[in-house]
Parts: structure tokens; C-alpha cells; sequence
């Protein structure tokens, strides 16, 4: 049960730092938006992901999906957004 809140919360976290981002130009600018702070997941090593890491936010997407494409470059934002936290809220992708 404490997982699914997690989730949920950790949603909301992603969701309050991209409009963080959005709102302010200025902290768009500081962002390195070039260093990919996600990580591909895949059957074999996603319960390690899980495991190493407190937090955890995951992003199941299909590539050819139009709603992941519009995702997918907002959730590298985030990631890099939320690598910086004590302790670091870790951001992995499984297609």
C-alpha cells in the first residue's frame, strides 16, 4: 500500500518541478537540459532500480504513443530537476 502513495506523490513532485521550470525562464536557463538525468529500465533490471534507489518515479511509455512523445522530453526535465535533492528522487523509463 505504501508504494502506490509513493507513486502518487512523487507524481506530484514531478508535476510541481516542471512547473517550476515553466514558470521561471531564468531557472529554465540554469537547467542543463543536455545531460539526460533518466535511465532506461528493462525487465532484467528494474527491481534493481527500485531497490538502490529511495525514490523512484517511473514512466511507462510506448514510443509511438503521442502522449510519451510530449511527455518524454518534459520528464528528462524533471530529472535533472530532481537530481539535485537530498536524497536524489531518481527518474527511470520502461518502454
Amino acid at each position: 500500500m505504501q508504494r502506490p502513495c509513493l507513486l502518487v506523490l512523487a507524481g506530484l513532485l514531478v508535476s510541481g518541478c516542471l512547473l517550476s521550470v515553466r514558470g521561471d525562464p531564468a531557472a529554465a536557463a540554469e537547467n542543463d537540459t543536455s545531460v539526460v538525468a533518466t535511465t532506461e529500465a528493462t525487465e532484467a533490471d528494474f527491481d534493481e532500480h527500485i531497490k538502490e534507489n529511495p525514490y523512484v518515479v517511473v514512466m511507462f511509455y510506448a514510443p509511438w504513443c503521442f502522449w510519451s512523445k510530449m511527455l518524454l522530453p518534459e520528464f528528462d526535465i524533471a530529472a535533472a530537476n530532481l537530481t539535485v535533492h537530498d536524497p536524489p528522487v531518481k527518474l527511470i523509463k520502461v518502454d
